[in-house]
């Protein structure tokens, strides 16, 4: 190796070709995980549901569990119905015995899914009927539409009972 050699290739640096070419391989690479993390990101949405619906589900069992009945004013059993707002109060201690059986966000009127859709909720004695679902032996379910939106039942779906 000549004397030098080293020292003359470091002098003038990044030529603006080779730093053109740097970049151009950090926007390829990230441009390959970008999908990686929608899909991150979708499943964490969904696992996020799965979780509220449950919690919708043992909570509502605990109000039928404690009253023997459901306590809310015009529900008919079995029917799709959402939770609104008169819904989260009743669970917010807004039941005769004011017990706290879920916590919900603060300030929220009804409770919506991470795409912004009101969860759907179905009340039965010894049996439900959610819109589409035909009947299931249950006492409570609670669903949301998934990330579609569709009121057809999807694989999108997440229900309580699956």
């Amino acid at each position: 190796m000549k004397k030098g050699f080293m020292k003359s290739c470091f002098k003038g640096g990044f030529t603006l070709i080779e730093l053109l070419v740097v970049i151009a391989i950090i926007l390829i690479l990230a441009g390959l995980l970008f999908p990686v993390f929608s899909t991150a990101r979708l499943q964490a949405r969904k696992t996020k549901v799965k979780s509220e619906v449950r919690q919708l589900d043992v909570a509502w069992k605990a109000v039928l569990s404690d009253y023997r009945t459901w306590g809310l004013a015009g529900v008919t059993m079995g029917d799709a119905l959402q939770m609104d707002l008169s819904k989260v109060n009743y669970l917010q201690k807004g039941n005769p015995k004011k017990i706290l059986y879920m916590e919900f966000p603060s300030g929220s009127v009804d409770f919506k899914d991470p795409w912004g859709r009101i969860y759907n909720l179905a009340l039965g004695v010894e049996k439900i009927q959610p819109q589409g679902y035909g009947e299931l032996f249950r006492d409570v379910g609670a669903w949301s539409l998934g990330p579609s939106g569709n009121a057809t039942v999807t694989a999108e779906h997440i229900t309580s009972w699956k």
